[in-house]
């Protein structure tokens, strides 16, 4: 059954997250299953508590990703004595898990689509469309307006049925995801992911609302995946897990506009994330991050990631109209690979009454939103 939408957290930092090798299938995925029930059941001896569990869907030995959500109930076990048990040699890191921070900047600009202009797209880019099948963008965020049973879908973002299955799917050996293992419904409360999806994919040429550069005929289709709410801050562990579940379910490109907010913390989690993603071959898209550093000075996760994975992650910083780096956003000359517009731009946005309503955000967020739709193409 799925778990109900989660209530409140405390403070995540009293959490910690345990992941696995992603090679640990190699010698079968049995084995691999074995190794995580033995840890759960030694958690069991050290007085921790499991307190969710999560492993993708994959049939390929040669990529698994599992890991471990647990608070740790008694004092005296310590991260160093987990480490240090024999039980978990197949274990890849035992780390705490960290806050994450929305790639976002508000600013009060004059609402307008400046951006296509720059991109050379007042009209929809010219690219040859797909032969066959579709290219899924994974949007891992706070879902999309109108999802669900009750929603109102965006008029603009085309048809419901340009969507992936969102709906909880069942894992290997009894173990289960909600929505990726965290929300039933996936709709959008909070609308940064909405405003992801229309610059990613907004209907061009409908007369109505915004455009971007994407033609409903180049069969992209979008897989929104809702990995926190207002009652359930974002955090590491559920992020990996989305990454994970997005790759799982063939996503070839997948947008992360959001980062660790304290970057001096190496997070092993979603390194593996990526490093199971790259073996799905999904290009991850990520935001270099809005505190207006350099990532090589004052480290960014993921974007610091990105080096590790050349072939399969793309850092995004954010342009102003001026085609100069905008003043919020991080930069690197050796981490951060291409800039975009991320100043005030008008996106599809969630409302509670018709019309449809548009808003402007400003961020690596949108920055890194426009790479993922030129990706997909």
């Amino acid at each position: 059954m799925p778990d109900p939408e989660p209530t409140p957290q405390g403070d995540i930092r009293d959490e910690i997250v345990i992941s696995f090798n992603v090679d640990l299938a190699s010698s079968g995925m049995s084995d691999a299953l074995a190794a995580v029930d033995t840890a759960v059941k030694r958690l069991e001896h050290h007085e921790v508590t499991v307190l969710k569990q999560y492993i993708a869907p994959t049939s390929d030995e040669e990529a698994f990703f599992a890991v471990i959500l647990a608070r740790l109930d008694n004092p005296a076990a310590t991260l160093e004595v987990l480490r240090s048990d024999p039980a978990f040699f197949k274990i890849s890191r035992i780390e705490r898990n960290q806050p994450i921070a929305l790639a976002r900047y508000d600013d009060p600009l004059l609402i307008q689509q400046w951006a296509l202009d720059k991109l050379g797209a007042t009209e929809p880019w010219t690219v040859a469309p797909p032969g066959t099948g579709k290219t899924i963008v994974g949007i891992i965020d706070t879902g999309l307006f109108g999802v669900g049973p009750a929603g109102r879908y965006h008029s603009d973002l085309g048809s419901v049925e340009n969507l992936v299955d969102c709906q909880p799917q069942p894992i290997v050996s009894g173990y289960t995801t909600v929505f990726p293992g965290l929300h039933v419904d996936g709709v959008d409360q909070d609308g940064h992911g909405t405003l992801l999806a229309g610059t990613i994919a907004a209907v061009p040429g409908n007369g109505a609302g915004v455009s971007s550069a994407v033609q409903p005929s180049w069969n992209i289709s979008l897989l929104p995946v809702k990995f926190f709410s207002p009652a359930a801050s974002p955090d590491a562990y559920h992020a990996a897990i989305a990454i994970a579940h997005a790759a799982g379910k063939r996503a070839k490109v997948i947008n992360a506009s959001w980062h660790v907010a304290q970057g001096d913390t190496f997070m092993w989690v979603l390194d593996l994330a990526l490093d199971f993603a790259a073996r799905k071959g999904s290009l991850v898209v990520i935001s270099a991050g809005n505190d207006g550093t350099d990532n090589e000075i004052y480290p960014t996760y993921p974007a610091n990631l990105g080096p590790q994975y050349p072939d399969n992650t793309l850092i995004v910083a954010a342009s102003g109209r001026d085609d100069f780096k905008a003043s919020y956003s991080n930069y690197s000359r050796n981490i951060v690979d291409i800039a975009a517009p991320g100043t005030a731009i008008v996106s599809t946005a969630r409302y509670l009454l018709d019309p449809p309503r548009y808003a402007d955000y400003s961020g690596t967020s949108a920055a890194a939103a426009f790479a993922s739709s030129a990706a997909a193409l």
